[in-house]
């Protein structure tokens, strides 16, 4: 290890400073509105779409088995068990796609817990019935949940064909 000693510090010298320039400050007519914090509480949601299941015609003249559902005549082939002539579906030709929600769902603060929440989606996208289980065991807890989720707009079910039709959509929130 070295030692070694530093010079004595020299006396601070004046100096001219400039001065400052003038400037013009603008000046907004409205205020700038003060940052908000918002606490988001996570949600988990995992959705389940149904199974298409069903019964048709195959494509050679009898009865045959697929994933197919409801009546309706067709002249497709579809991966349906049988003889291959005959009308059919062609498969899954009336497969419908799930309701999709728009937005997040949270559930208000009251309700901790998990939750499995039906929906029964209208084809025009609005909830018309609701179905929460296990219930909040506070009933103007239940109310306010109640209230909220059947305040949620979905984007309908919908047939391969693009049309609208009524569905249950069920999700799984962890609050």
């Amino acid at each position: 290890m070295s030692w070694f000693a530093l010079p004595a510090p020299s006396r601070p010298q004046a100096q001219d400073i400039p001065a400052a320039p003038d400037v013009t400050v603008p000046t907004l007519a409205t205020p700038v509105p003060e940052a908000v914090k918002i606490d988001v509480p996570l949600a988990t949601v995992s959705l389940t779409p149904p199974a298409p299941v069903g019964t048709g015609a195959g494509t050679t003249g009898g009865p045959g088995q697929g994933p197919g559902t409801g009546g309706g005549k067709g002249t497709g082939t579809g991966p349906g068990a049988g003889p291959d002539s005959g009308s059919g579906s062609g498969g899954d030709g009336d497969y419908i796609v799930p309701a999709s929600l728009h937005g997040l769902i949270i559930p208000p603060d009251c309700a901790r817990g998990e939750f499995v929440v039906r929906f029964w989606v209208e084809a025009d996208g609005r909830v018309s019935r609701v179905d929460v289980n296990p219930r909040p065991k506070e009933a103007g807890c239940y109310r306010e949940l109640m209230t909220q989720m059947k305040a949620y707009q979905f984007r309908p079910a919908k047939t391969r064909a693009g049309v609208p039709v009524a569905s249950v959509f069920q999700i799984r929130l962890l609050h």
